[in-house]
């Protein structure tokens, strides 16, 4: 028979973190996708801070300013003052990937010409983007690990 003691003892030794990791390996389509949502539905970088402006939003009849126009050309939602879309730059768009320095995770463009504005990198999710990713792929995957690892049921 189970003790209470045994059973907190087995909880304490799960490892959620790695469980978390695990589950993030086990499905990276869903964690890319997320950043690539927040990055063209809502035009933010992981700290939540909108992406710069295209640089002919802000007038001037530069190589920029007609870039601005082809831009907005393909997508007429982005209005007078737009953000980068990245998924208009298509390339840097799709080659995301997921890689993992023990739990901590990072999302990394593996194209040649990766945007950089200002000098950083505006992929990985926000609190917000983790916070509905953990409900929407991970908490079911955690408690399958959890109660396997403890010998519990799920329900």
């Amino acid at each position: 028979m189970t003790t209470v003691e045994d059973m907190l003892n087995r909880f304490l030794q799960f490892d959620i973190h790695q469980a978390a990791k695990e589950s993030m390996q086990a499905n990276p389509t869903a964690v890319l996708d997320k950043n690539r949502k927040q990055l063209y539905e809502e035009g933010v970088d992981s700290t939540g801070r909108r992406l710069p402006n295209y640089a002919g939003a802000l007038g001037g009849g530069s190589i920029a300013g007609s870039y601005f126009s082809q831009k907005k050309t393909k997508n007429p939602r982005i209005g007078s003052n737009p953000s980068y879309d990245l998924y208009d730059t298509g390339a840097t768009f799709r080659s995301l990937t997921l890689e993992f320095n023990g739990t901590e995770y990072s999302i990394v463009p593996k194209t040649e010409y990766a945007y950089e504005p200002a000098g950083y990198l505006p992929y990985g999710l926000t609190a917000k983007s983790k916070a509905e990713l953990w409900q929407e792929t991970g908490i079911e995957d955690v408690v399958t690990k959890l109660a396997n690892f403890t010998g519990c049921t799920k329900r």
